[in-house]
């Protein structure tokens, strides 16, 4: 990559300083002595001197002599010396403060320009190229952590230089490529002589990222999401303008599934905007204690009798009407809000609970970011404490992708909660990446079936198929199991004649904030009524029924 190097404002200011230092030290003393020589030579002092020193001879002046021109010589000799040793000092300070300077703009482990620089060249292009079109490309990439855990930083750093290289190769000369810090890179691209070269190079970034890089004998495969924001000629964009559209990009390349890239349009500003203002209000919901739990039964599917309840967060926004969870709960992630948001719903159903009647027990989501924090354990043992709750009283769900993550301190948190009596279940099972091993080393008492294998039953074999396989593997694993999504009695009776012991779902009852009106009246024991009138059916037509199942993929 050409580029100029940077003036850093230092050097002009110490010209000035080494001159006057040369000129004291060194410089007067030569001057001095060639002045002396000319006006010697002009004036024939020379010969004067002999003539006068001859004439004097008692005087010895010619000793007096010998010695004055002994240290004029020495003199003008140490003076030569040491101007040329300031000269070579002068050399090496420049160079340091050049070598300060590139540190300074630099990223010193890929070779790259840093953040700053980049920031630097990006402003300059914007005020000076204004008829000419600019992208700047944010790339992240999207499992490097997993190669820091499992090799190292030195493999980190090898993948992390290796990848630079690649995405240097894959831009014009004309392009700015630089580290911004961690795994994040940027490009700047100007000119790309429109959408489609843009295309193919934003594409030529993708594929340098997801070529495998081989550390000693282990092969380490990233990829990367990355977001593009382009200025076009006669557009006014500032540098913050074009960061904040390109993060955008970059972010909406995360949620659609990382691996891709994503133009920045006008579409993700709204949202981004919608985005800003439920985060401010989702913050004073939280301090207000707005969102309520509502509670979802989990049904023994063997007589329809309820278990415990499953505890939904709900949010109804003065204005915007109800929030779902899947668009609230991510806000909350990100903005920091999950662990008061927990707290204040747990506090709630844990109050409501002590009307409850004996037991029932309560079931709780946690997300993957509470995970890393050991303290989520006292948490929620001091407000079961609080309201007279023993702690198997709680179990706690997590979903298997809150295993990938940071699986040990994952680990950590589990362990923890175990020993504290907190049951354990694995959430939407067979949708992440969960191993067996997984299974047998984290304490889980419980596996939960993801509801699209269940409602999909009807119509597609292979989902059946699934959820037998996760009933076995339950079953020889001496884990309960519940079944999520479950619409009709067909599925219900399927399930518990497959071993399922519990099932949930809108069969049963949809979530709401009365528990004791859903126990005493239809709720359950409708339930329980249906599906013992469905097992009554079966039996009288010569057997069980099963869902409807169709070799047919959805």
């Amino acid at each position: 990559m050409n580029r100029e190097k940077p003036d850093t404002g230092s050097t002009p200011h110490l010209r000035p300083r080494i001159i006057r230092w040369v000129g004291w030290d060194a410089g007067v003393i030569i001057l001095a002595c060639a002045a002396t020589i000319m006006i010697g030579v002009h004036f024939d002092l020379i010969e004067r001197f002999y003539q006068f020193s001859r004439a004097h001879d008692d005087w010895e002046l010619d000793e007096f002599a010998l010695i004055f021109v002994t240290l004029s010589v020495a003199g003008l000799f140490l003076a030569i010396r040491r101007f040329f040793q300031i000269r070579r000092e002068y050399r090496l300070r420049i160079e340091a403060e050049q070598k300060m300077a590139d540190l300074a703009l630099n990223d010193s482990l890929t070779g790259l320009v840093n953040r700053r620089a980049f920031l630097q060249q990006l402003e300059d292009r914007l005020a000076k190229q204004k008829t000419v079109e600019h992208a700047v490309v944010m790339i992240d990439l999207d499992r490097f952590k997993p190669i820091n855990d499992l090799y190292g930083h030195d493999a980190g750093d090898r993948v992390l230089q290796t990848v630079a290289l690649r995405l240097k190769g894959a831009i014009k000369p004309a392009g700015v490529l630089a580290r911004l810090g961690g795994d994040e890179f940027a490009a700047l691209l100007s000119d790309a002589s429109g959408g489609e070269e843009l295309d193919r190079v934003v594409t030529r970034l993708q594929h340098a990222t997801e070529e495998p890089v081989q550390i000693g004998s282990a092969i380490c495969s990233v990829g990367a999401s990355i977001g593009v924001a382009i200025v076009h000629p006669g557009q006014t964009a500032t540098v913050s303008d074009l960061l904040k559209q390109a993060d955008m990009a970059l972010y909406n390349a995360k949620r659609g599934g990382r691996a891709r890239h994503v133009y920045f349009d006008e579409e993700m500003n709204r949202k981004a905007t919608k985005r800003s203002r439920l985060e401010m209000d989702l913050r004073r919901a939280v301090d207000d204690d707005e969102i309520q739990p509502y509670y979802q039964p989990l049904i023994r599917l063997s007589d329809g009798g309820v278990e415990g309840y499953e505890i939904l967060a709900r949010w109804r926004h003065a204005e915007l009407g109800d929030i779902p969870p899947e668009e609230f709960i991510p806000i909350a992630e990100d903005a920091g809000l999950i662990n008061p948001l927990t707290r204040s719903i747990f506090r709630k159903a844990c109050e409501d609970a002590r009307e409850w009647p004996d037991g029932l027990f309560m079931s709780l989501n946690i997300s993957p970011v509470q995970l890393r924090n050991e303290g989520i354990v006292e948490d929620l043992t001091d407000i079961l404490g609080a309201f007279g709750h023993p702690p198997d009283f709680l179990e706690v769900e997590i979903t298997e992708n809150a295993l990938v993550e940071d699986t040990d301190m994952a680990k950590q948190v589990l362990q923890k909660m175990a020993d504290s009596g907190i049951r354990i279940a694995l959430d939407d099972f067979g949708t992440g990446y969960a191993s067996i091993n997984q299974l047998r080393a984290l304490p889980f008492t419980k596996l939960k079936i993801d509801k699209s294998f269940i409602t999909s039953m009807q119509d597609n074999l292979e989902s059946r198929q699934i959820v037998t396989a996760v009933l076995a593997l339950s079953q020889s694993l001496g884990l309960a199991c519940t079944a999520e999504g479950i619409e009709s009695p067909e599925v219900a009776e399927w399930l518990k004649e497959a071993g399922c012991g519990m099932g949930q779902g809108f069969y049963f009852g949809r979530p709401g904030r009365d528990v004791l009106k859903t126990l005493a009246e239809p709720g359950a024991s409708e339930s329980a009524a249906r599906l013992e009138e469905s097992m009554s059916d079966a039996d009288a037509g010569g057997g069980r029924s099963a869902p409807d199942c169709q070799a047919t993929k959805t």
